[in-house]
């Protein structure tokens, strides 16, 4: 049974309400900047242009990838009623699934490789992504993004 709380005429059930108000809020347009940043790391810059505006990342093919776009936002992953880590893997595991299938039917061959699949990694300090096959070594390794470049 819950504990219910009674603060200014508004009932909280402890431990479920209570700590969904206090939990740290991500940065939407911080973490967009941060993915986007990551994106012009790796992606060429003769093939796809990385752009962001608020908390939207485009990326936009340039010359035989012209006619290829892609949109992402993290604001739905940072609705979820869940953990803040928890949202920071929805979005980033998204973003980055959806990161290959757009490289992939773009260039029309497998991105990063045939059997890659991207390994996120939250943790204390900082969000990591790679893409890997099996249990080889990266194929690809973006820079991680660290918890205070996103605000938190």
């Amino acid at each position: 049974m819950h504990k219910r709380l009674r603060t200014t005429g508004t009932t909280l059930i402890a431990g479920v309400t209570h700590h969904l108000l206090l939990r740290p809020r991500i940065d939407a347009a911080k973490l967009a900047e941060a993915w986007a940043a990551r994106l012009r790391d790796v992606l060429p810059q003769d093939e796809f242009e990385v752009s962001v505006s608020s908390d939207v990342v485009r990326i936009k093919g340039l010359g035989a990838r012209q006619g290829f776009g892609l949109v992402s936002t993290p604001a739905p992953a940072l609705r979820l009623p869940v953990p803040v880590p928890q949202q920071l893997r929805a979005f980033v595991d998204s973003a980055s699934r959806d990161l290959q299938a757009f490289i992939t039917n773009a260039r029309g061959e497998p991105w990063p490789g045939a059997d890659a699949e991207p390994q996120v990694t939250v943790d204390a300090e900082s969000i990591c992504v790679e893409w890997r096959e099996g249990s080889g070594g990266p194929l690809i390794e973006m820079r991680p993004m660290t918890r205070a470049e996103i605000g938190l």
